[in-house]
């Protein structure tokens, strides 16, 4: 806004003019030099300011993991979860502390990792679990074996088959077979 469609509306103590500016929060209308205005006043700047206070901790960079892939198609992962419709419901979006008092009550630890129960469907509380590593890795959409498969593999293995042959006889990747 320009500077000419305000009059001061009285003097500081040093003489610099002030003007009548509405708070955008809260509506309040207080006296204050020029740079004040548009912006808050001082109480709903701290309110601004005001955090949970649990950005420090393991669960919340999980959160903050799961908002961002979701939510912004700049994140690597985004196209394997935001970009397929995945998403996060409000509650938990607008509120850190809700999705906090539910992954307290519903067995965080940490090390745990976030698991949706339906890989296609969003995270919401009935959708999500924690599981260890390990299980989510073999619930991914890329896994090359199952557990059957593996047993198999390391069975034959143990006999003292080839990899090649192990991998052909079970119907996995070399590689696979070379890593188990």
């Amino acid at each position: 806004m320009a500077e000419t469609e305000y009059t001061p509306v009285a003097r500081s103590n040093n003489g610099t003019p002030l003007f009548n500016c509405v708070c955008p929060d809260c509506g309040k209308v207080r006296v204050q030099d020029k740079r004040k205005i548009g912006m808050p006043c001082n109480p709903c700047s701290n309110k601004r300011r005001r955090t949970h206070g649990l950005s420090n901790s393991a669960l919340y960079r999980l959160y903050s993991s799961m908002i961002t892939r979701c939510t912004y198609p700049s994140a690597s992962p985004y196209k394997y979860y935001g970009g397929r419709g995945i998403d996060v419901c409000e509650a938990w979006r607008s509120s850190p502390a809700a999705f906090f008092e539910w992954a307290l009550k519903n067995g965080y630890r940490e090390g745990l990792e976030l698991d949706r129960r339906d890989t296609d469907g969003n995270y919401e509380p009935s959708n999500c679990r924690f599981i260890t590593h390990v299980e989510n890795s073999q619930r991914r959409r890329n896994a090359r074996c199952n557990r059957d498969q593996a047993a198999a593999a390391k069975k034959l293995l143990a006999s003292g088959e080839s990899v090649g042959a192990v991998a052909k006889a079970v119907g996995i990747p070399y590689m696979s077979v070379w890593h188990i």
